[in-house]
């Protein structure tokens, strides 16, 4: 059952915050959801330093992710998604750095998930934001929400439809706890041809 959890740990990598990733089998976005968002490209680095995040736009609405840091380096697919004014990233890991990494193996029972973050700027700062998997938790277990969940030994696992997720992300938008803490991210500026 760990290897379920594989995907969303390793966003755990990118964000210092406590809390841990929700995964979930359906993606957030939809086409009518999908939003180019050129702030995002380029390369970022957290507070620390520790960890850069370099951000490529692939398609319109689509984007490439490398994580660098001192455990490696993972690669994701990045879809920007508009939900009532909000902008949401939509992480998923990238087919062909799962494909090498699992090479050679007869049988693997991984199933990739996608995760999800509240994304904001503010001039060169990018502040990101995952949804917390133990506060929806206790959300389904008080009622608030009846969305749909698969519990298992580490953890839960986001099982609803798409149009779901997205109605359960705008009615929470504005809860801080259901989003954890954000991370900052500095925009690393570009080089320039002779300059540093």
């Amino acid at each position: 059952m760990k290897m379920i959890r594989f995907v969303p740990a390793m966003l755990i990598v990118i964000l210092a915050s406590a809390c841990v990733p929700l995964a979930s089998l359906n993606p957030l976005w939809d086409e009518s959801h999908l939003v180019p968002l050129p702030a995002l490209e380029g390369r970022w680095a957290s507070e620390d330093g520790d960890n850069a995040l370099a951000f490529v736009q692939a398609e319109k609405t689509k984007y490439h992710l490398t994580l660098s840091n001192k455990e490696g380096t993972s690669q994701f697919e990045v879809r920007a998604v508009m939900i009532d004014k909000r902008t949401y990233l939509d992480f998923f890991p990238d087919e062909k750095s799962l494909e090498k990494r699992w090479a050679g193996e007869a049988y693997l029972p991984v199933i990739p998930t996608h995760f999800f973050a509240r994304v904001s700027f503010r001039g060169d700062v990018m502040q990101i934001a995952v949804l917390d998997d133990e506060v929806l938790e206790k959300k389904v277990q008080s009622g608030e929400t009846s969305i749909l969940i698969a519990r298992f030994e580490d953890g839960i696992l986001l099982t609803a439809e798409t149009p779901a997720i997205q109605e359960l992300v705008a009615r929470f938008a504005d809860d801080q706890g259901f989003w954890g803490e954000p991370d900052s991210f500095q925009r690393i500026p570009a080089k320039r041809d002779g300059v540093n």
